[in-house]
């Protein structure tokens, strides 16, 4: 009985390789594992804004637009992922805008579940108006200026009076603050996976 029951205990160790690796492939393939590469649509919970906002500040985003695998919703709307600023930075004299950047760190579900996510946000935010204002405001002193030297009765006077109102305008867009940053409460953005996520198989 002894000696066959011996190859039975060589075996052993194959079988439970074997059964190890059926295992994981079969996680790999889950429905419940999303590959990286996935880009999942956020919405903030809270406004965020140069100025206000601190580097290490914490923040939640939910999710907008459910993901789904072969027509399952495998992350559903509003599950909560959580933020954190890495740059804050106000905007400064010198028309310098402000800049905001953050990453989002962790998935959270109900009170239990905290998962560390690896991602990158693709959504870019900036200050475009201030540029906008600072580009009318030296159009609009360069047009100013000339209508000066059209009234002073020649050509020359023109383009001096244009000269007088672009110098004008730059020096004040020079003295001029920049805009913060400001992205609003429920404001979407888009993120995606650097690696695979393992979500936790709910009856949601």
């Amino acid at each position: 009985m002894t000696r066959a029951i011996a190859p039975l205990k060589r075996l052993f160790p194959l079988v439970l390789i074997f059964v190890s690796t059926g295992f994981l492939y079969a996680q790999s393939e889950s429905i419940y594992r999303l590959p990286a590469g996935t880009k999942i649509k956020l919405k903030l919970g809270a406004e965020l804004k140069t100025g206000v906002s601190s580097v290490g500040d914490t923040f939640i985003a939910k999710v907008a637009e459910p993901v789904r695998r072969e027509g399952e919703i495998v992350l559903p709307e509003d599950t909560a992922f959580e933020g954190r600023i890495t740059v804050a930075e106000k905007a400064r004299t010198g028309g310098r805008d402000g800049e905001l950047k953050f990453e989002i760190d962790h998935m959270l579900i109900g009170d239990d579940i905290r998962r560390s996510v690896s991602t990158r946000v693709l959504t870019k935010f900036g200050a475009d108006s201030s540029r906008l204002l600072r580009t009318a405001s030296i159009v609009g002193g360069t047009a100013v200026g000339a209508l000066i030297g059209y009234a002073a009765g020649d050509s020359s006077g023109a383009l001096l009076g244009a000269g007088i109102g672009a110098g004008i305008s730059t020096g004040t867009a020079v003295l001029q603050r920049g805009q913060d940053v400001r992205i609003k409460k429920d404001q979407t953005f888009l993120i995606e996976l650097k690696e695979d996520l393992i979500l936790p198989v709910l009856d949601y």
